[in-house]
Parts: C-alpha cells; sequence; structure tokens
C-alpha cells in the first residue's frame, strides 16, 4: 500500500487477516497533505501511511519511508513520485528483499529500546528512499 489513509491499528488488523502474499509492504511518508489532513480531522488515531509521528511496523510487512522522494505539491501523488519509486515497485513485484533495493536501513529507536527493555524481538527496522536528486 502507498500512503493509505487508514487507521493504524484497523490496518494492522487488517494486514493479519490478508493472507499469504510473498511480499507486503507499506509505503510511508512525512510530506502527505492528505493524511495530514485526516489527522486534523481525527487528532487521536493514527495514519498507517503518515511517517510524520510514528513508524507503522509490522512483522511480516517492510516499511519503506517515501519521505525525501517528490510527490508533487499534495506530497500523495503516486504519479510524480520519482522513477526510484517505479523501480522500488518492480523489486517488490519479482519478490526481491529490501536489503538487496537501493534503499537505507533506520532502525525504530523507541521500539528497539522497547525490546531491550523487555527482552522482546518486535520488529524495529524501516527503509528508507535515498534523498532525492
Amino acid at each position: 500500500m502507498i500512503a493509505p489513509d487508514v487507521d493504524a491499528e484497523i490496518f494492522k488488523d487488517l494486514v493479519l487477516r490478508s493472507g499469504p502474499f510473498r511480499r507486503k509492504t507499506l509505503y510511508v511518508s512525512n510530506h502527505d497533505l492528505a493524511l495530514r489532513a485526516a489527522g486534523w480531522l481525527r487528532p487521536s488515531v493514527a495514519r498507517a501511511g503518515n511517517a510524520r509521528n510514528q513508524y507503522v511496523v509490522i512483522k511480516g510487512v517492510d516499511t519503506i519511508d517515501l519521505s525525501p522522494l517528490k510527490a508533487g505539491p499534495s506530497g500523495h501523488s503516486v504519479y510524480n513520485y520519482s522513477q526510484l519509486l517505479f523501480n522500488d515497485l518492480g523489486a517488490v513485484l519479482k519478490d526481491e528483499a529490501p536489503g538487496d533495493r537501493k534503499l537505507n536501513t533506520c532502525t525504530v529507536t523507541s521500539i528497539d529500546s522497547y525490546n531491550a527493555a523487555h527482552g522482546t524481538q518486535l520488529p524495529c527496522v524501516v527503509y528508507r528512499f535515498p534523498l532525492a536528486k
């Protein structure tokens, strides 16, 4: 899904029920004005595609931050994203792992800290596109 305007908790539940896809990918952004507008309407509900305040990180789902890419004035126009996104979508369809693509690996420190404090192994890796040129 590319920057889905869905309640993050509902999204997590839907992913659990979505079936056995080989690769599940969530693209998020912190520049998406449509997602920010939804946040203004319901400020207490995090949106799955909005990376502005938090990332949605789910076991079995690759979370990829599109924020460095340009996406038109609204930040929500997939047609304005760079060729990097389309190349990455092709790699997802070819079942290539994120580590094999031109993405940077980032650790979500709040989840990593929680894991260290509680002895858990929650997913805490997010992938990020390199800065657009």
